[in-house]
């Protein structure tokens, strides 16, 4: 009777110990498949983080660039890398029609998509969100379009705006979509969109802006050109730095217009050659140029014998009377040296005779737009050439106004009751006598 229990326990322990060790077999070959699993899934893990990384990379540097073509450029790597396209585009609006900047996968090229097409495409655009085929096929809306116009295969159309209007497309007609789930690369596709448009909204701006400033670079240099030989560089340096100073069309300002010409130029001419008549010219405006500019002033132009000048214009500068007035008496006596000079050199004796007012006149561009030059119009200015004239050699003859701005009466005479052509009334007229 025991030993029959014994056996029994003994079959039972073997049976047991047997199935165990099945058990545990099975156990061991699940173990090997999951490490397997875990390993492959390990290295996908590891591929797909190393995919996001340089995805994310592609992103950051796509928000951040401001050249429309390289923002293209990166966008399209995107698509063409992290989606797989195989087949699409990217369009961008010009006029009435959708041009292909980046394309793929079309027999020829793709085709330009004009606004008035009845199709996914048009309908994307107007809708402003994305459309897919599974979208398209559900609402009975957009259903009818499928299949129809010059890109019957459209998959995905993701429209983005450009300066807050839907300036641009991306199509996608084939894709493998491996690196990424379906959901995955919807969103990525949403994001690339939104991210090239502000990056093409923030190239448009920036293209702009530099524009205006090379516009604003070309005003200040022409500015430069022209005033580079009437006016002395600390002038020409702030009209660099400060354009806008210059008025186009003009603006009223309080200036010192100044005159000058060669008493007795017409006879004097007459008993030179031509040749040395442009010499004595070109040393008598030599002179009075390089002084004038001295002392802040600006050539306006040669008229003939005679120079017009103006102070306190375009750039504002300390006691313009002042500076006009020691232009003035500079000039006199440097004219006077010049000629003791120009007899040995066989020029006869001239002089020359200075008017100057000082009044409110208007200053700025005149001409046409072929032609326009900077100068003053004004009574100031025909009260200046007035003065010039009845001025004698070597004689400065100035106005009331300028005399009391000057602040400086020694040396003055006072001539009463002189009538300047055009004034209705005799005037008081200052004249003063260089030594």
């Amino acid at each position: 009777m025991a030993s029959g229990i014994f056996d029994y326990l003994s079959g039972k322990t073997e049976q047991e110990f047997k199935t165990l060790k099945m058990d545990n077999f099975r156990l061991s070959e699940r173990l090997k498949k999951l490490e397997v699993e875990v390993s492959r899934s390990r290295e996908f893990s590891a591929k797909h983080a190393t995919q996001m990384v340089a995805l994310l990379v592609q992103i950051r540097e796509l928000a951040g660039c401001v050249e429309s073509e390289s923002s293209l450029e990166i966008a399209w790597g995107i698509l063409t890398k992290s989606l797989e396209l195989k087949k699409g585009a990217i369009y961008l609006k010009s006029g009435e029609a959708w041009n292909p900047v980046r394309s793929t996968g079309f027999q020829d090229n793709a085709p330009i998509v004009p606004d008035s097409e009845d199709s996914v495409f048009s309908a994307t655009i107007k809708a402003k969100v994305m459309l897919t085929l599974k979208a398209v096929r559900q609402d009975p809306a957009f259903s009818a379009l499928e299949g129809r116009g010059l890109i019957p295969d459209i998959l995905i159309a993701s429209p983005f705006k450009i300066e807050r209007k839907v300036g641009g497309l991306i199509v996608v007609c084939r894709a493998l979509g491996k690196t990424f789930s379906e959901d995955d690369s919807m969103e990525l596709l949403r994001l690339l969109s939104s991210i090239l448009g502000l990056s093409l909204s923030n190239s448009n701006v920036i293209a702009r802006q530099k524009e205006t400033i090379e516009q604003k670079t070309r005003e200040a240099d022409h500015l430069k050109g022209i005033f580079s030989k009437m006016v002395s560089p600390k002038i020409v340096e702030t009209l660099t730095n400060n354009p806008q100073g210059i008025v186009l069309g003009g603006k009223r300002e309080k200036i010192v217009v100044f005159f000058t010409d060669i008493r007795g130029f017409t006879s004097l001419s007459e008993k030179l050659p031509p040749e040395k008549t442009v010499e004595l010219l070109n040393k008598y405006f030599s002179t009075v140029s390089e002084i004038v500019i001295k002392y802040n002033g600006t050539l306006d132009k040669y008229i003939g014998d005679a120079v017009m000048a103006l102070f306190n214009t375009p750039v504002s500068i300390d006691e313009p009377v002042k500076a006009a007035f020691l232009a003035a008496t500079e000039i006199q006596n440097a004219l006077k040296e010049s000629a003791i000079i120009g007899r040995q050199e066989g020029f006869p004796d001239f002089s020359i005779g200075i008017g100057m007012s000082f009044q409110e006149v208007v200053v700025g561009y005149v001409g046409s737009e072929r032609m326009a030059s900077f100068t003053a119009i004004g009574d100031g200015v025909n009260i200046a050439s007035r003065l010039c004239s009845i001025a004698k050699g070597g004689e400065i003859a100035v106005s009331e106004e300028f005399f009391e701005a000057l602040e400086y009466g020694d040396g003055f005479e006072v001539r009463e009751g002189i009538k300047l052509k055009g004034k209705e009334k005799p005037t008081r007229v200052y004249v003063f006598h260089p030594s």
